[in-house]
Order: C-alpha cells, then structure tokens, then sequence
C-alpha cells in the first residue's frame, strides 16, 4: 500500500513536471523543488523567448524613435512656415500702414489744394461780380490773383500737392 501511495505521489510528480510551461519557469519565482521540477531543460527556452521579446521591442521602439523623427522634421517644417506667413503678414500691414498713410497724407493736400482752389475762384467771382468797384481797384484785385494763383501753379510743380 505504501508502494501504490509513494508511487502515486512520483507520478503526480513527475506528470506535474511535464506539464510546465517554460514561461512559468521563472526561477525568481518559484523556488520549490517540486514546482520546479518540470522546468529541466526549459531554461534555455525562456531565454531564447525573453530574447526575441527583447528585440520585438527594440525593434517597435526604433520605429517610435523613426516616427518621433518624422513628426519633429515635420514639426519644424510647418513652424517655419508659419514664421515666413506671419513675416509676409507683418510686412503687408506694414506696407498697408504706409499707403494708407500716404493716401490720407494726400488726402488731406488735396483737401487743402482744393480749398486754396475755391478760395481764389470765390475771389475771382467777387472781383468779377462788383459792378461799382473802380476799375484801378479791380485791376490791382485781379493783379494780386493772378499771383497767388502764380504761386499755386509754382507749389504745384515744385511737388508740394
């Protein structure tokens, strides 16, 4: 009967043994004689598995570094075209500021050219329009139009409107 019993406990044993899966011989884990028994010969097998695991992973983490690469090339691409967009843009409003400075700038000439233009035309109406006037006086008038509006034409000329 103890031969049947001891020959039961061996043959658990042993099948026990034979049902190991290399992945669960880790011999940090498991330290026991019977729980490691079935891991004879399997050692090298885990190795080889945690090998190849090793360079799954350094081979996905090179293709992370590859893509890393990429979208910081990428990166810096679209930055710098974001850079020479917003110079172009700084540089448009800048010549915007300018003309539109130089339109108002002329604007206000104009502005001030057309009001010495009806300042004179109103002269010269009043001038022709008085009846009484003295011919001498009218002369003398009409005598100080004809150089401002000498002066007007010279101003003109020379640039200033």
């Amino acid at each position: 009967m103890k031969h049947k019993i001891v020959m039961s406990v061996v043959a658990a044993a042993f099948l026990h043994g034979c049902a190991a899966n290399p992945a669960d011989c880790d011999p940090s884990k498991r330290t026991g004689f019977i729980s490691t028994a079935g891991c004879i010969g399997s050692y090298g097998q885990r190795q080889q598995d945690l090998a190849d695991q090793i360079e799954n992973e350094k081979s996905l983490n090179a293709s992370l570094k590859d893509m890393l690469a990429s979208i910081d090339a990428e990166k810096a691409t679209v930055a710098g075209q974001r850079w020479s967009r917003e110079a172009k843009l700084a540089n448009l409003n800048h010549s915007w500021g300018t003309l539109k400075a130089s339109l108002q700038a002329k604007a206000q000439t104009n502005a001030d050219l057309s009001g010495r233009i009806d300042t004179l035309q109103n002269k010269m109406d009043s001038v022709n329009a008085a009846q009484d006037m003295a011919p001498a006086e009218k002369q003398q008038r009409l005598d100080s139009l004809r150089r401002q509006v000498n002066l007007l034409m010279t101003e003109m000329e020379a640039g200033f409107y």
